[in-house]
């Protein structure tokens, strides 16, 4: 007697004697093979090969396995038999089986008696008295159409879009592929990639994802279509079959270029840690005559180089490796590159012996990290206003006393004014709003300690003014003062508490935001003009940025930002109208923190406010 046993959906076990058994998913790239037994009973198993593809789930979709037994060293009838996938566990026997040499063929069909797949064992040995187990392995065939859906999720922070394409045999790309949009599946994103009536064959799926426009990861998956199935599981490297395949973090480039620490040893002795993120744009020194520098990486895999050349050549730097020492008045670039191979930062670092007084008057990051302690006088004005038929308001003033220890770091943010969108340093937080009649982003002094930052002073920027020829005209609130100054005609809101507000946007009932924790808002980007003019953006500032009206109407100009400081000896002034606060100073310089003029008529750049000003110095 013999037994044909059935395990599917991909492999099809045919036995002499013994049980049929039904197991699940199974590679489809198990192999054939024969057994033989001169006494007794042989059983033939078979191990799975191993390979990452999108397949069909044949079990699910089979319902009658047909079984041919064929005698290839005598002459003799053949031998049939059926069996349904539900009775799979029950067994289909052959008995009386003459001896010699026997192939096994199995055609799978689904309910509608369609072919869905086909195998075959060659020289099968049966003896006098005798029983054999095989496997049959299970395929699809590949002379029809089919379809294939495949699913997938990834961390929702290692992508935020993804795009599949379909390649076929050739690597032409196939039409008609569709995806579903990205849905949330707890922490990841899940999406749908599918197409029906496809010619049965091998394909190439690749999946391209992109966090910020930047591609963080492309991977392929070898896609099988057979004939009137869907394939739509996912063969692991393991060989187990799965619903959906889900991308783990660890296989996603990073756009992280931003470094973990970054020290410099200055002098050969004192040790300090630089703010590693600051913008790109940040210039940061170190009082030194010589000094090296240790950076380390954020995210393994991350390439490391420096320059002390101005970049024409380079030099790799290991993680937690030390620098070639850089000596007083030049300066070392260090360069990161994110393992997405395309995101940067870089450092701009150079030694200074004489980081005394110093005047910051470029809109921008700075930072000075010391090898003693050091008092430190800050003075600090926001920037001005734009204008668009209303005068901007004058950027605010904030004067401050304060120590840092060795090692610390002192960090400088100087507002650019408000007005037409320019050119400016990638990254810098206090930029001023862009369009006519935006706000002046705040300037800023806070020490960095190595963990965390401590606002010390920040001058709030000027509201933006606003006006047309049919509404007439309003100016733009004053930067500085814990509140700011309301716009001229009293609507919307000046800062309130907390510190680091971001000036709101020119539109009406659009109020300022801020927030206590991020570094990168102290001092408040200027708010911008959204509607060409008609309702002014409020300005940066350190204690709450200014908002845009709050009312309906037109033509109104944005709130100041408010100023702030600590330490000793605090002095907080509010601009004045279009002037800034403490522009007596004999530090002031000429047109910092300055309200644009009406329709920027004095104003050569066309209607800018003027830039902010930070003034350190160092005992």
């Amino acid at each position: 007697m013999r037994k044909v046993s059935i395990a599917a959906p991909l492999v099809l076990a045919a036995a002499v004697l013994g049980a049929v058994l039904f197991a699940g998913c199974h590679s489809p790239f198990a192999t054939g093979g024969s057994s033989s037994a001169a006494k007794g009973a042989m059983k033939v198993s078979f191990q799975a090969k191993s390979a990452k593809t999108v397949v069909a789930d044949l079990a699910a979709t089979v319902y009658r396995y047909s079984v041919v037994l064929s005698c290839t060293s005598a002459s003799t009838s053949d031998l049939s038999g059926t069996l349904l996938a539900s009775q799979a566990s029950e067994g289909l026997s052959f008995s009386s089986i003459l001896p010699g040499t026997w192939n096994v063929s199995v055609v799978a069909t689904d309910e509608s008696s369609t072919q869905i797949g086909v195998g075959l064992v060659e020289g099968v040995i049966i003896t006098a008295g005798g029983s054999a187990n095989v496997t049959v392995p299970i395929s699809g065939t590949k002379t029809g159409t089919g379809s294939f859906s495949f699913s997938f999720e990834w961390p929702q922070a290692s992508a935020d879009s993804v795009s599949a394409t379909l390649y076929d045999s050739s690597d032409n790309p196939v039409e008609g592929l569709s995806s579903t949009e990205p849905t949330t599946n707890g922490s990841n994103y899940k999406v749908t990639a599918s197409k029906s009536g496809i010619a049965s064959g091998t394909y190439r799926l690749q999946l391209t994802f992109t966090e910020s426009g930047v591609t963080s990861g492309i991977f392929g998956e070898a896609v099988n279509v057979w004939d009137n199935v869907t394939s739509n599981l996912w063969l692991d490297s393991s060989g187990t079959c799965r619903s959906m395949r889900t991308f783990a973090a660890s296989e996603f480039n990073s756009h992280d270029a931003s470094l973990k620490g970054l020290y410099a040893t200055m002098d050969g002795t004192t040790a300090g840690k630089l703010p590693v993120d600051l913008p790109s744009s940040a210039r940061l020194f170190v009082e030194a005559s010589s000094a090296t520098f240790t950076p380390f990486q954020s995210v393994d895999g991350q390439k490391i180089e420096c320059s002390t050349s101005g970049g024409e050549s380079w030099t790799t730097v290991a993680s937690g490796a030390t620098t070639p020492a850089v000596s007083a008045g030049s300066t070392i670039i260090i360069l990161v590159t994110a393992t997405d191979g395309t995101s940067q930062k870089t450092y701009t670092i150079t030694p200074n012996t004489a980081l005394g007084s110093q005047t910051f008057s470029t809109p921008g990051v700075y930072g000075n990290t010391f090898e003693n302690p050091h008092n430190v006088i800050a003075k600090v004005w926001g920037a001005g206003g734009g204008s668009s038929g209303g005068a901007g308001g004058g950027g605010g003033y904030a004067y401050s006393t304060f120590s840092v220890a060795a090692g610390q770091a002192v960090v400088i943010v100087v507002g650019q004014g408000g007005g037409h969108a320019r050119s400016v340093p990638s990254g810098v937080p206090a930029v001023g709003g862009f369009g006519h009649a935006s706000g002046g982003g705040g300037s800023l002094v806070a020490v960095f300690d190595g963990t965390t930052y401590t606002l010390e002073a920040c001058g709030g920027g000027g509201g933006g003014g606003a006006g047309d020829g049919i509404h007439g005209g309003n100016s733009g609130g004053t930067g500085g003062g814990l509140s700011g100054g309301l716009e001229s005609m009293g609507y919307g809101f000046g800062g309130s508490g907390g510190i680091g507000g971001n000036g709101g946007d020119g539109s009406p009932g659009t109020n300022m935001n801020f927030t206590t924790t991020i570094f990168a808002t102290w001092g408040g980007t200027g708010g911008t003009d959204t509607t060409y003019g008609l309702w002014g953006g409020g300005g940066g500032g350190g204690y709450g940025g200014g908002s845009a009206p709050a009312v309906g109407g037109m033509c109104y100009g944005g709130d100041g930002g408010g100023g702030y400081a600590c330490g000793t000896g605090l002095v907080l002034t509010s601009g004045s109208g279009q002037i800034a606060g403490n522009n007596g100073d004999a530090d002031y310089l000429a047109g910092v923190g300055h309200g644009a003029d009406i329709n920027g008529t004095n104003d050569s750049t066309g209607g800018l406010g003027g830039n902010g000003e930070v003034r350190v110095i160092i005992d």
